[in-house]
């Protein structure tokens, strides 16, 4: 089964759509809707489900900490080797790599790495756009969406 990310139901929800996605893979019936994980971590957040985009609901929140209660191995800082992102893909394919990506100018963004092709493309899931967006290892440790650095990795087991 192939990984595919949820579409952020609000604009700073990457982190929700990131953490609701891979949990409902990786741990059978753990809460899988955006607005729930929002008003579990987010003080104050109710009714996130009517109102995504009122300034108490759509906030950013760490991916590391939504994803707390999945197993996992130690979060990295900064990029993973290619050759790891291959080995981690292909002993588990439907779990992808989770990765932070930090903006230029401030803030972040959540991505999932999916796959990888055989010319070494890295197929990445962003829910911003909910597309599968090629994008090389360089690019994407340097200047993923013209800018952004991967700052961050999460492997989960």
């Amino acid at each position: 089964m192939a990984f595919k990310v949820q579409c952020q139901k609000a604009k700073n929800w990457c982190w929700a759509a990131v953490a609701a996605s891979v949990g409902a893979i990786s741990v059978p019936l753990r809460e899988s809707r955006q607005f729930k994980l929002v008003e579990n971590e987010i003080a104050g957040a109710t009714n996130c489900d009517l109102d995504p985009g009122s300034s108490v609901c759509n906030q950013s929140f760490y991916l590391d900490v939504a994803l707390q209660d999945l197993p996992r191995s130690i979060d990295t800082k900064g990029p993973i080797p290619l050759e790891k992102i291959k080995s981690e893909l292909a002993a588990k394919p439907e779990i992808p790599i989770c990765v932070k990506i930090d903006w230029k100018g401030g803030g972040a963004h959540y991505v999932a790495i999916a796959d990888v092709t055989a010319t070494d493309m890295l197929v990445i899931e962003d829910p911003q756009n909910g597309h599968k967006i090629p994008c090389s290892y360089t690019k994407l440790k340097t200047h993923y969406s013209k800018r952004g650095t991967w700052s961050e990795t999460y492997l989960l087991l």
